[in-house]
This record gives structure tokens, C-alpha cells and sequence, in this order.
């Protein structure tokens, strides 16, 4: 502990006193990276790997997600705290791995800690996606009935958007903008609001609404697409106990395992040091902490609310 004290105190002086930014140095690094990366000559299994781009899984995955429900939710600002707090948890997953002796622990709780932060975002990001689908189905159902009646989508969006509320209210505020001072291809700025929810219906119903504009007797497949916001909230409403019990049945799991750690120094010194001070014993410990922090990984995927699939 007290080199690692040590080390951070040094390292945090050393960029003080030469004035830099820890974030300009990681986005230069970066940068340099890069250029080093695009200087090589790529092979040709290289050039056929970046045309089939995987996608990301593990962790990459949760804090690609992480940052994008942020980014969703306009909460942008706030990565820098996450982050932030995903570092102070980093290195106190480390201290206290090394004050247990358990090295095999290390990596673990480190990595473990390191993205509870990002747990946190995720978890809260299911009643945002809720308010979100509640919000949608009202004012996706006002658009398309002014729509069907004056044939003319801007007019529909400018008389209901004064009755909108956040975060879709913004969404057709910005069309608006474009509409009457960027562009007057309609289609294209339909395309383009399409990416700014993340939700399939709402992308169906933009679908529909472009082929609308070159096909007026398209706008009764419209109020169907609407009508599957409810079904799922029907669905949901159903089925929310039994989402919920994956993170119920964890965190009780959760919570005796890791209590079994002091019980069984107060019943059982012995299996307590074997657990704690052999090879063995810190094994098992650190293969535990990772069934644990997947556990919640999967239990917070679980517990996500029910959406409408293409």
C-alpha cells in the first residue's frame, strides 16, 4: 500500500509540476498510436479482418454501452466523474487485494471494482429506456393522427411538439430547425432523426414515414407501428416481477457468499486461514469474486425492460 501511495503521489506531482493534463496525454498517445498503426503496411489477413469488424464483447462491450445510454440519456458530461470514480475504484480493488496477500485476487477485484460504475449506468438506464417508450408511444400517436388528417408531416410535428416532454420533445424540435433553415429534402432529415433514438420502432416508424413521402397511401401502416408500444408495455407490465428476480436472487447470493468469509473465522479459524493464506484457498477466492461480478454482469442484462425486436 505504501508504494502504491507512493507511486500515485509521484506520478500526480510529476504531472502537476510540468502542467499537463492526464487526458491531453492519453488523447496524444492515442493519436500517436494511430499514426504508428496506419504508417505499417497492413497484410492482406489484416485488410479482410478490418473489413468484418467483430463485435465488442466483455468489457470493451459494457463501457461501449455504458457511454452510449449516456450519451443517450444527455448525460455526456458526466463521464469524466464515471471515469473518474471507475479509477478510484481500480486502485482500491488493488489495495485492498494486496492487503489480503491474495495476488491471484488482484486482477479480479481491480478489474471488478473498476466497472461498477459502469453496472451503475446500465441499471439506471432501464427507467430512462421506460419513460423513453412511454414518451415515444404518446407522441409518436399524436404525429401520425395529425399526419393522417393534414397529409403534411411538419405540420403535424410543429401543432404537437409544444405538447412533448424530454427527451423526444428535443428530437422533433431539432427536425424542425432543419426543416426550415438547413434542408428542404424532408426525406433525408427523416434519415438523419432516425439515428437519434435508439429504439426499432421508432426507426420503423421513420421507415414508413420516408416511403410515405413518395407514396401518400402508405400512411395507414403507420398506426400499427404506433400500436406496438403498447403491446409492449402490456408485456412488460406482465412480466416485471420475473425480470426483476435475476438481480434479487444475486444480490441475496452475493451477499451470503461474501459473508460466509466472516462467519467462517468465527466458527472455523482453521478452514478461515486456509481460505485466506493458502494457494489453494486464494484461488478459490478469486475464482469466486469473478462468478460473482459475471453474475451481476448477467444479472443487470436480465433485468433490462422489454423491447420490440425486428
Amino acid at each position: 500500500m505504501f508504494y502504491i501511495i507512493s507511486f500515485l503521489a509521484f506520478a500526480a506531482g510529476a504531472f502537476i509540476l510540468l502542467d499537463i493534463n492526464p487526458a491531453s496525454l492519453f488523447n496524444v498517445s492515442k493519436k500517436l498510436l494511430q499514426k504508428f498503426r496506419n504508417g505499417r503496411n497492413a497484410t492482406l489477413k489484416q485488410q479482410i479482418k478490418n473489413l468484418h469488424k467483430k463485435e465488442p464483447r466483455g468489457i470493451v462491450k459494457i463501457i461501449r454501452e455504458s457511454r452510449s445510454v449516456l450519451e443517450l440519456t444527455h448525460r455526456s458530461e458526466k463521464l469524466p466523474a464515471y471515469t473518474l470514480s471507475s479509477i478510484i475504484l481500480f486502485i482500491f480493488g488493488c489495495i485492498v487485494s494486496i492487503a489480503l496477500q491474495n495476488y491471484f485476487l488482484l486482477p479480479v477485484l481491480s478489474v471488478g471494482c473498476a466497472l461498477i460504475p459502469w453496472f451503475v449506468v446500465l441499471a439506471t438506464a432501464t427507467k430512462f429506456k421506460r419513460r423513453l417508450n412511454d414518451e415515444l408511444e404518446t407522441s409518436l400517436s399524436m404525429i401520425t393522427t395529425s399526419y393522417l388528417r393534414s397529409d403534411n408531416i411538419i405540420a403535424a410535428i410543429r401543432e404537437n411538439v409544444g405538447e412533448m416532454h424530454y427527451p423526444v420533445k428535443e428530437v422533433f424540435e431539432k427536425f424542425l430547425v432543419q426543416s426550415s433553415l438547413i434542408s428542404s429534402n424532408i426525406s433525408a432529415l427523416l434519415e438523419d432523426m432516425k439515428q437519434s433514438v435508439g429504439n426499432d420502432t421508432f426507426k420503423d416508424w421513420v421507415d414508413q414515414l420516408i416511403l410515405c413521402q413518395s407514396n401518400r397511401t402508405l400512411k395507414s401502416t403507420l398506426q400499427p407501428i404506433v400500436a406496438r408500444f403498447s403491446e409492449v408495455r402490456e408485456v412488460s407490465g406482465e412480466l416485471d416481477s420475473m425480470l426483476y428476480e435475476p438481480l434479487k436472487e444475486f444480490i441475496s447470493m452475493a451477499t451470503l457468499t461474501i459473508l460466509n468469509y466472516p462467519l467462517f473465522k468465527a466458527i472455523s479459524p482453521d478452514l478461515y486461514r486456509a481460505l485466506m493464506y493458502t494457494t489453494a484457498g486464494q484461488i478459490i477466492m478469486a475464482v469466486t469474486f469473478v462468478t460473482l461480478f459475471i453474475s451481476f454482469a448477467a444479472a443487470i442484462r436480465n433485468t433490462r425492460p422489454v423491447e420490440f425486436r425486428r
